[in-house]
């Protein structure tokens, strides 16, 4: 969870570069080129950052046990236990749900180049680093209270996380349909701007929500 937390919050400092950069581009079109010199700028500078990161044997738990490094000192033996993985019943059958729920990021940024103008769009990406956030520590919340027996809280987020998926779909079709028909490109000052944003956003949070649980 904390990886995940940690991606999303460098994503977020992305976009917020993203949407100063972009702030007065009221009009369909592509971003500022100097966003993306800035973003090859800061991924150039990775290597140098990773220098930094203490030594994976190094790394413990808080309880004070070391991390078990065994498996990728054998790369031999990482594939073949990655082999049988994939092969087992359990990741067979999940593959279904992981296709909805990467399909899912295709559809949603699509959807936003095609109907936003480019602030709108920068603006989406600042805010959907926040709305991963909050909805993957919510989802968090609920499956580490022990209080509940855990058949209860797998199931509870298994049909709400899909449920909720289904109905951002059905929304989607209605509110795609509409776009056809009338040739929009929505800023945030216009008029109907909220409900066809919020979409975009509750997109981004389902997204998040089957990642996690995935």
């Amino acid at each position: 969870m904390v990886l995940f937390m940690g991606r999303e919050l460098t994503w977020w400092g992305d976009q917020a570069i993203n949407l100063g950069l972009n702030a007065k581009a009221n009009e369909a079109g592509k971003v500022s080129y100097t966003v993306y010199l800035i973003f090859i700028a800061l991924q150039a500078a990775g290597p140098f950052v990773g220098l930094l990161v203490n030594k994976p044997s190094r790394v413990q738990r808080k309880d004070g046990v070391p991390v078990d490094m065994s498996i990728t000192n054998n790369s031999w033996k990482e594939l073949i236990l990655t082999a049988k993985l994939f092969f087992s019943k359990e990741f067979l059958l999940i593959i279904p749900l992981i296709g909805q729920g990467v399909y899912t990021e295709a559809v949603m940024f699509t959807y936003a180049s095609l109907w936003f103008t480019v602030r709108a769009r920068a603006l989406g990406s600042f805010l959907s680093g926040i709305v991963a956030i909050i909805a993957g520590n919510l989802l968090g919340a609920f499956i580490d209270r022990l209080s509940l027996p855990l058949k209860t809280r797998a199931r509870g987020s298994f049909f709400v996380v899909l449920g909720l998926q289904g109905v951002w779909w059905i929304w989607a079709t209605v509110l795609v349909t509409d776009f056809h028909r009338n040739k929009i490109i929505y800023d945030w000052v216009d008029p109907g701007f909220g409900k066809a944003f919020a979409l975009f956003l509750f997109w981004v949070a389902g997204f998040q929500l089957n990642y996690l649980f995935l």
